[in-house]
């Protein structure tokens, strides 16, 4: 899982093995394949859906996010770190 290191001045730093990075990279660029092909196409193939349904797992694994019930979206349980 990414490291998140959260300021007091409200930014945050991410920090990634490379192998996260690579899998991150290669996840944007099959977001970039499926909206090539929705916007040439008007259409969105099935394979598109899996990458992006696979994208977003990527992410919330990567960021430590969890589904939240109550507002129907995805939070981080963070704990802060000033530097």
């Amino acid at each position: 899982m990414a490291t998140i290191k959260h300021f007091k001045n409200e930014n945050a730093k991410i920090e990634l093995s490379k192998t996260e990075f690579n899998d991150l990279l290669a996840a944007v660029n099959n977001l970039n394949t499926a909206i090539n092909n929705a916007q040439e196409a008007n259409d969105l193939w099935l394979s598109d859906v899996r990458n992006l349904e696979q994208l977003k797992w990527k992410m919330t694994e990567l960021l430590g996010l969890t589904f939240d019930r109550d507002t129907w979206g995805y939070i981080q349980n963070t704990t802060e770190e000033e530097s």
